[in-house]
């Protein structure tokens, strides 16, 4: 009994896994807001953090860090660096928060 219900858990973190995934790639607000008040009901919210973690905030740091690199080195850029990240974040993330905030 114990190894099926194991085997239901993986399975259905895989399967929310990849919903998120797609939701967040899609930016599509029925699949997110889904996906979240899922991860809440099965108390997995670090999971939710870890999707959104790898598909929206990894890209845009590697994004906003290889785009302003040169000779002079990163920490010239310091500023720079925090300024597109705001912007990102800004433009890029909101939806999430939007979405997150009409279920409360």
């Amino acid at each position: 009994m114990e190894k099926r219900i194991q085997n239901a858990s993986t399975s259905l973190k895989s399967s929310l896994w990849e919903c998120f995934e797609v939701g967040l790639k899609e930016r599509n607000e029925a699949i997110i807001f889904r996906c979240l008040r899922a991860y809440a009901a099965i108390d997995n919210t670090k999971g939710a953090h870890e999707v959104f973690r790898l598909f929206v905030v990894a890209p845009i740091m590697e994004q906003v860090f290889s785009a302003t690199e040169t000779d002079a080195g990163p920490s010239d850029f310091l500023e720079e660096y925090l300024n597109e990240i705001r912007r990102r974040v800004e433009n890029e993330c909101k939806f999430l928060l939007d979405i997150s905030m009409t279920g409360i």
